[in-house]
């Protein structure tokens, strides 16, 4: 959390955004809807970080497993609604107290 001091932080972020199909492992080529909730979006200038928590005591490797396609359509979203480069994805995992940088 050090890296993101002086971030503007949002908390518990909604957006709504079409994302290709072939993103969320559907047939076609159009666009689809999605919506979701990021934990946290911390930004600066043109720059964010989007933080995702999880409570699991599945190990570094399993977590980027079942969540880089979750982290990547986040920052999907992000650059294509708020403008902002999406510079880092991170999963905090509270039942183990260790980060997993995507």
């Amino acid at each position: 959390f050090k890296e993101i001091k002086g971030f503007k932080l949002y908390k518990e972020q909604p957006f709504i955004s079409y994302v290709p199909a072939n993103m969320v492992d559907e047939d076609g080529t159009e666009n689809v809807l999605l919506q979701g909730v990021i934990d946290l979006l911390a930004v600066d200038g043109d720059r964010a970080y989007i933080i995702d928590y999880k409570h699991s005591g599945a190990s570094k490797k399993t977590l980027i497993e079942r969540y880089q396609k979750q982290l990547d359509l986040y920052a999907y979203a992000v650059e294509r609604v708020l403008k902002l480069k999406v510079e880092k994805r991170v999963i905090v995992n509270i039942s183990r107290l260790e980060t997993v940088e995507l």
